[in-house]
């Protein structure tokens, strides 16, 4: 990946997870970045990341909800990679489909008029659906709605990148799978809460495995289809599809690793959804403030999921290069070294992921 002198990249989403790994790439590879954020101001480490490559680094903070005034962003740029979302799908539903379908069609509009060359779309594995029995899924499987917010609005953003590419606006659709690694702070964080509890319920298949991707292998992807041209108009499928990994498997990992036991309960999906259910309606009745667990969660470990990233290594070259060993192993470095270095700041939030 090599960028031209005048290469400008705007990303959305930037102070988050996926985003803010995209920028500290895409820096690092010679581009001029423009990070995109509701906060007021950059965050400190892509600040530091800018300075420590000697790359050139723009904020533009606004909501793409309500876009006025961030035509300026998408001026100038050559490319714009659509990072921002809300993937939690405890969140209102209302909230989600602003996020991720109102905001998806400003960037599309805004794009669009300002010229921008290309522009990367992070969508989710999720917008296939429930498989049908036997089934792999690829780039081809038709989408299916979940009866769920968050892969039911991406699926809508996704048909609505879609439409703009009919319209002349050149895009590359990227469809990672549950996305972990170091800055994480919702997917594996869970995990540890739940080890800490010392009982794990397992509902998942037993010759399931979970669709997941290294971070920095779904940033290769990513900043792949920034810099070439053989994706351009096509989805692409990005995940380990041969990790192997089951969800006891992650959870017994963690529990050796943080020093304690963590008893694994058989149970049968039906309890697990409806479990679900009632914790997302007591939520709603406000009678507690977080969900044990959602629907959502419930349906995506408990159905097997089968994948296909043959087109990805084919157009791109791409492949996962990090082991899910080495992968969670990383990611429960990087938080336990961040327990430790906001020890002092009185942190609570993150050092109690960890505390006993």
């Amino acid at each position: 990946m090599s960028a031209g002198s005048a290469e400008r990249v705007l990303v959305t989403g930037a102070s988050g997870f996926i985003g803010g790994a995209v920028v500290r790439r895409l820096l690092a590879a010679g581009y001029v970045v423009r990070g995109n954020g509701r906060s007021r101001h950059a965050p400190q480490y892509l600040l530091d990341a800018a300075q420590a490559c000697g790359g050139r680094f723009e904020w533009h903070p606004g909501d793409l909800v309500r876009p006025h005034g961030l035509a300026s962003a998408f001026e100038g740029a050559s490319m714009v990679v659509h990072a921002a979302a809300i993937v939690d799908s405890a969140a209102p539903t209302a909230a989600i489909e602003q996020a991720n379908v109102t905001a998806t069609q400003h960037v599309c509009e805004l794009s669009k008029r300002a010229g921008v060359k290309k522009l990367v779309y992070v969508g989710t594995s999720d917008v296939f659906g429930i498989p049908l029995p036997g089934e792999i899924i690829t780039e081809d499987t038709p989408y299916r709605f979940w009866g769920e917010s968050y892969p039911d609005t991406k699926i809508a953003a996704t048909r609505l990148v879609r439409r703009f590419r009919a319209e002349g606006l050149v895009s590359t659709i990227i469809h990672p799978g549950w996305a972990y690694g170091p800055g994480d702070r919702a997917f594996f964080p869970k995990l540890i809460e739940q080890v800490k509890f010392g009982l794990m319920p397992d509902w998942s298949p037993k010759s399931g495995q979970i669709a997941l991707i290294y971070i920095e292998d779904l940033v290769d992807a990513l900043c792949l289809a920034v810099g070439s041209s053989h994706a351009d108009n096509g989805d692409l499928l990005i995940l380990d599809d041969n990790s192997g990994v089951r969800l006891p498997d992650i959870c017994r990992y963690i529990a050796d690793r943080i020093g304690r036991r963590c008893f694994v309960l058989p149970t049968h999906y039906a309890i697990i959804h409806a479990l679900a259910r009632v914790s997302q309606i007591a939520v709603k009745s406000r009678l507690v403030r977080t969900p044990l667990l959602t629907t959502t969660d419930a349906k995506s470990f408990g159905h097997e999921f089968r994948f296909s990233v043959e087109k990805a290594r084919h157009v791109l070259g791409w492949a996962p290069r990090t082991s899910v060993k080495d992968g969670l192993e990383a990611a429960l470095d990087a938080l336990m070294q961040s327990a430790k270095s906001v020890g002092r700041a009185a942190d609570h939030a993150t050092r109690n992921i960890l505390a006993g």
